[in-house]
């Protein structure tokens, strides 16, 4: 997180995104390989299945996140690109769609 605030500091945007994507996909990268070594039964049999959700919105964002990247649409709506003020709403969205379920507080 330090590095990315650095980076945008410095106005090393691509730095400071390209380094949010890498944590996230390490991240991933390191629960499936301790999923493959874990032979106790289910890695995460112990996580509350209504966190599901919080799940696939957390794919669903770097999933657009990276659309984004890719297409490169340059586009505005007034100071904000489409993708992302659609990666925005999507996250308002989810995070008020968590707090009604009561998943977050």
């Amino acid at each position: 997180m330090v590095t990315t605030i650095a980076a945008a500091r410095i106005g090393a945007y691509d730095l400071a995104i390209g380094n949010l994507f890498g944590s996230n996909l390490f991240n991933i990268f390191a629960l499936g390989l301790a999923d493959l070594f874990y032979t106790q039964g289910r890695f995460l049999g112990d996580v509350d299945p209504a966190m599901t959700l919080a799940a696939i919105f957390g794919v669903v964002l770097t999933a657009m996140g990276l659309v984004g990247n890719v297409s490169r649409l340059e586009k505005r709506l007034f100071f904000i690109e489409i993708d992302a003020l659609l990666i925005a709403v999507t996250y308002l969205a989810g995070m008020w769609l968590l707090y009604q379920r009561g998943l977050v507080m």
